[in-house]
């Protein structure tokens, strides 16, 4: 396949696209409390479709995790459909870097088909407290994701 091609692949409406997105600490601690947009909605007529993330920590105080349980990324809001998650654990309670794949939920049995939401946001929570003490260590999220039409 040329470059060309490739090149008009990727930029044809469906391809993989990419957002970079800091979450500060204030941020992080409060992320059951207030959930973080870290993709705004498709014009009408679209779906985003989330196909993964790159999250990094920056080397610093750890932060404590206490009941607050795993990062979710979600449609909508924090009781929107899932399609993402972290475990914090061996993550965020690290004092050094850290770097962490996000993949999309898939199913074991082989169906892992979702229902995408029309011209919603995704946003990163946590999922049943928020964090009790972070500083120092900024958090940054590459999401990747496919903007495509709700109906074909």
């Amino acid at each position: 396949m040329s470059v060309e091609k490739i090149q008009r692949l990727v930029a044809s409406p469906g391809g993989v696209r990419f957002r970079d997105v800091s979450l500060t600490v204030a941020q992080m601690v409060a992320l059951f409390s207030t959930p973080v947009t870290v993709l705004p909605a498709p014009r009408s007529g679209f779906i985003n479709v989330f196909e993964g993330a790159i999250i990094t920590k920056a080397a610093g105080t750890a932060y404590t995790i206490g009941t607050g349980g795993n990062i979710v990324i979600n449609y909508t809001n924090a009781a929107g459909l899932a399609v993402g998650a972290l475990a914090m654990t061996g993550w965020a309670d690290q004092a050094t870097q850290q770097t962490r794949w996000i993949q999309p939920y898939r199913a074991a049995s082989g169906v892992s088909s979702i229902t995408p939401v029309a011209a919603a946001v995704l946003v990163i929570n946590q999922l049943t407290a928020n964090m009790t003490v972070g500083t120092n260590s900024t958090v940054k999220l590459r999401v990747f994701y496919r903007q495509m039409p709700n109906v074909i």
